[in-house]
């Protein structure tokens, strides 16, 4: 079973991109072309090389900021190893500059209560369950009214400050959400020019639109032990 890092978008955005519908919420390396090695996908995308990669759409977001996508890249560190990197980043459309993008995202650290199958995909909504993205999201509209500097720092200590009903389980033993960080989005920058001298691969769609890290989780899974 995994427990996945996980984390929500809240933001808001006048301009629209250019759209391109995904054939699955979730896709994979084969919807976006990696290249192949002894018939092994990767995707290296700044000098980390991914065996496998995620991308999906933002979901239940204000039309403005439709195919605005999540991508998760996971890098194991060796044959067998049991440590490995994923690295997030926020997709936008090619005409969305950063500087215009006035939100926050939310990071879960711990991990949720439910667990899953390694190989089966879910969305936030079904991880933290709707209500609990709800009240999530109701806390961060009330702390955005007529506060526009330090908005994430603020969502931030409200989070940790604020008990929220709906999540008071989210990870177990009526803990709540546990720890948490917050990244606001406006200061994300954009992997370009030198900075992706050493890609071979690009895993967003459409192809013209923009990636920027978010954050780097490792994680560090206990060795198994072996039976004979």
């Amino acid at each position: 079973m995994l427990h996945p890092t996980y984390f929500i978008i809240l933001s808001s955005l006048v301009s629209l991109g250019n759209a391109q519908d995904l054939g699955q919420t979730i896709v994979g390396c084969e919807a976006v072309s990696c290249p192949m090695d002894n018939f092994d996908p990767h995707c290296t995308v700044t000098n980390i090389t991914f065996e496998n990669i995620g991308l999906t759409r933002i979901p239940d977001v204000p039309e403005s900021l439709d195919y605005f996508s999540i991508v998760k890249g996971v890098n194991i560190s060796g044959h067998g190893a049991n440590d490995f990197t994923s690295v997030y980043y926020l997709g936008t459309p090619e005409d969305v500059s950063l500087d215009e993008l006035h939100g926050c995202a939310v990071i879960f650290h711990d991990p949720p209560q439910d667990t899953f199958d390694e190989f089966s995909s879910h969305t936030c909504a079904e991880v933290m369950a709707q209500r609990c993205v709800n009240a999530i999201q109701d806390r961060a509209s009330k702390v955005a009214e007529g506060k526009s500097r330090d908005l994430c720092k603020a969502l931030q200590e409200d989070l940790l400050k604020n008990d929220i009903d709906a999540c008071d389980n989210l990870t177990g033993g009526g803990k709540g959400i546990g720890h948490i960080s917050v990244k606001d989005l406006s200061k994300l920058e954009n992997i370009e020019g030198s900075r992706n001298s050493s890609s071979d691969c690009w895993p967003i769609l459409p192809k013209s639109a923009n990636l920027a890290e978010i954050f780097t989780d490792e994680v560090s899974t206990p060795q198994l032990p072996i039976l004979s």
